[in-house]
């Protein structure tokens, strides 16, 4: 990459047509999932990818035509993945963005979750680099405080950086209206700032790839699979989902698949083995594809204690899959209006989740009736309309 740019004034901002996309790396997850069909489908707007570290099984999916920088290769960001707080690491980082801010003239960062909107704003602010910010917030910051941020000094420092450093943005995209709604109520950010936009989901991609190669569940013949999708952490709720399985009497000869990776996996392991569910209850690695085991299942579960805008209600509605969740924030609530596109339960609950899951096996009338709605609710989700409303709102960024 070049020099550095220079230190500039507000009035120096580049008019430009480029924007530079930064993430951390392309994991599987519901914030990358929503970064790639931004990098794939925007056309009003050249993007650009920043990743903080180039991996992920994402990137084999984003477009051939599309620039791609990186701080560090995969071996030297395992190196400092446990020092992530560390200032040498966090300036070079910003370093970084400059760099390629200045060298692909880019008028705007758009930055994905809570270490790149640090490093957004820390350029902006402290290298004082000529670009525009813009936040995507995915997670509801207060909720899911205890459950992303562990310790206590994690906590503080995540509250600081969002009060102080967020008003700092020229714009902040909540993907749910109480994720904005949290944001100007805890953290005192002036609601002209937040603009919602709603992840997008690409119906069609889903329901064609749900379609790709052989059935992935197998089993006894007739057995209805219930399947949850997302990282083993404990803000999923996966072990009261598997309490609640077991809980269903062996004549609707159900079966359970979770499909996704993460530190939890030996523990839920352990409950299915003490729970004595055999080949009933099952943990799928994660997926790059999971609409193929969506499309095998009778309805998807969501387990949550915490949850934003999950993208994983909308594939499920895009497959015509009946949805149970427990009702574990706002923006559940939103996406399942109020439950009418949804069944939801209390968290944590493993007897109303068990209820839930046998109505949904046994009352075709409410799953049809479920289907039907989550069929109407996706059509304001899909992937052209989503992607036109995002372009707008970068657009007027970037002629601000």
């Amino acid at each position: 990459m070049g020099q550095v740019d220079r230190a500039c004034d507000e009035s120096e901002y580049v008019k430009s047509d480029t924007v530079l996309f930064l993430a951390r790396n392309m994991h599987l997850g519901g914030a990358e999932r929503a970064l790639l069909l931004y990098l794939n489908h925007v056309a009003a707007l050249r993007p650009v990818l920043l990743l903080l570290s180039r991996e992920g099984r994402l990137l084999s999916e984003l477009r051939s035509d599309l620039p791609v920088f990186h701080v560090a290769g995969s071996a030297e960001a395992a190196a400092y993945r446990g020092r992530v707080h560390q200032v040498t690491t966090l300036l070079q980082e910003c370093r970084r963005l400059r760099a390629v801010v200045t060298d692909t003239g880019a008028a705007v960062v758009s930055s994905f979750l809570m270490r790149s909107h640090i490093v957004a704003l820390l350029t902006k602010i402290a290298l004082r680099a000529r670009v525009r910010v813009v936040l995507n917030v995915h997670e509801h910051m207060t909720e899911s405080a205890a459950y992303l941020y562990p310790t206590w000094i994690d906590r503080a420092l995540m509250r600081a950086i969002t009060r102080y450093l967020f008003p700092r943005a020229d714009r902040i995209v909540a993907v749910a209206e109480g994720v904005k709604q949290d944001l100007v109520t805890n953290f005192a950010i002036p609601a002209e700032r937040i603009t919602v936009v709603h992840n997008p989901i690409d119906t069609q991609n889903v329901q064609q790839r749900a379609r790709d190669g052989p059935t992935p569940l197998g089993g006894a013949v007739g057995r209805r699979w219930v399947i949850a999708v997302g990282r083993l952490v404990p803000l999923k709720g996966y072990d009261c989902l598997i309490e609640a399985f077991a809980r269903l009497p062996p004549s609707l000869d159900a079966g359970l698949a979770i499909v996704g990776d993460g530190p939890e996996r030996p523990r839920l392991e352990a409950l299915i083995r003490r729970l004595g569910l055999g080949d009933r209850a099952r943990l799928v690695e994660a997926q790059s594809n999971p609409w193929r085991y969506m499309a095998q299942a009778e309805l998807l579960v969501l387990s949550s204690f915490t949850e934003a805008f999950p993208n994983v209600f909308g594939e499920a509605m895009a497959l015509r899959l009946p949805i149970l969740s427990t009702d574990c924030g706002a923006g559940v609530r939103e996406y399942l209006e109020d439950g009418r596109s949804g069944l939801l339960v209390p968290p944590g609950d493993a007897a109303a989740l068990a209820d839930g899951l046998r109505r949904l096996l046994t009352e075709g009338e409410l799953r049809r009736r479920l289907v039907e709605h989550g069929r109407q609710r996706v059509a304001a989700l899909d992937l052209p309309r989503a992607v036109r409303a995002y372009e707008r709102l970068l657009t007027d960024v970037v002629k601000a």
